[in-house]
C-alpha cells in the first residue's frame, strides 16, 4: 500500500490488499448488489480512463448529480482518479441551480444518475443555461441526443485504453491537490464552491 493519503490512493492499497472483499454494495430492484474492492477500482480506472479518452484534462471539474448509489462513488473516484475535481449537485436544485454550478465549474462533461436528471440536464442545455460535451448516465438508457452515453459505455471505451496515461496521472497527484467542489445550498444567492484537498479529505 502506498504512503500517500489520497483516498484515490487508498483505494488501490484495500485493491492490492484485500481485492475479494466486500467493498460497496446498492440494493438494485430488492436485492443487493455487491462490489469487491478489486472490482471497485477497476471501475474505477475504467471510468477514469474513459474520461481522459473524452479530452477530460488536469484539473478540470466533473458535474455530478444523482442518487445514493454505487454508481456515484465510482464516477467519483474515477473523475479523481484522472485528477479532475468532482462537482457533485443535489438531485434536488432546480434547472437553474443546476446550470450554475454546471457553468461555475466550467465542467465539460456532466454525469447523471437517470431519466430524471438527464431531462434536467438536456433542458439546461435546450435553454442555453450551461454548455458541456457529454452527459453520461449511470443507467443504460435510450437517449437520442448524441452527446450522451451510458457509465458502461463509458467503461468499455475505457476498457479499450491504455493504461500510460492513468499510470502517470496517478503517480502525479499529490495531497495539496483540490479533490472536490461541495456547492452550498444557494439559500442566500447562488451556490458557493467549497474546496475540499485530498490530503485533507
Amino acid at each position: 500500500m502506498t504512503d500517500r493519503k489520497t483516498l484515490v490512493d487508498q483505494l488501490a492499497g484495500w485493491a492490492a490488499k484485500r481485492p475479494d472483499r466486500q467493498a460497496i454494495a446498492t440494493k438494485v430492484d430488492g436485492a443487493w448488489k455487491t462490489h469487491t474492492w478489486s472490482e471497485y477500482w477497476t471501475a474505477v480506472r475504467e471510468t477514469a480512463k474513459g474520461l481522459i479518452a473524452l479530452g477530460h484534462e488536469v484539473g478540470d471539474c466533473v458535474a455530478i448529480v444523482g442518487d445514493n448509489r454505487s454508481e456515484w462513488v465510482i464516477c467519483q473516484f474515477g473523475i479523481m482518479a484522472a485528477r479532475g475535481v468532482p462537482a457533485p449537485i443535489y438531485t434536488t436544485n432546480t434547472d437553474e441551480q443546476t446550470a450554475y454550478i454546471v457553468s461555475h465549474s466550467r465542467a465539460k462533461i456532466a454525469i447523471c444518475d437517470g431519466e430524471a436528471q438527464l431531462a434536467k440536464y438536456l433542458t439546461c442545455l435546450e435553454r442555453g443555461l450551461m454548455k458541456v460535451d457529454e452527459i453520461i448516465t449511470m443507467d443504460s438508457l435510450e437517449p437520442k441526443d448524441e452527446r450522451v452515453r451510458s457509465l458502461e459505455a463509458l467503461r468499455a471505451l475505457g476498457r479499450e485504453q491504455s493504461d500510460d496515461e492513468l499510470e502517470k496521472r496517478l503517480a502525479e497527484l499529490t495531497e495539496d491537490e483540490t479533490a472536490l467542489l461541495i456547492y452550498t445550498s444557494g439559500t442566500t444567492g447562488v451556490p458557493k464552491a467549497v474546496t475540499l484537498e485530498h490530503g485533507g479529505m
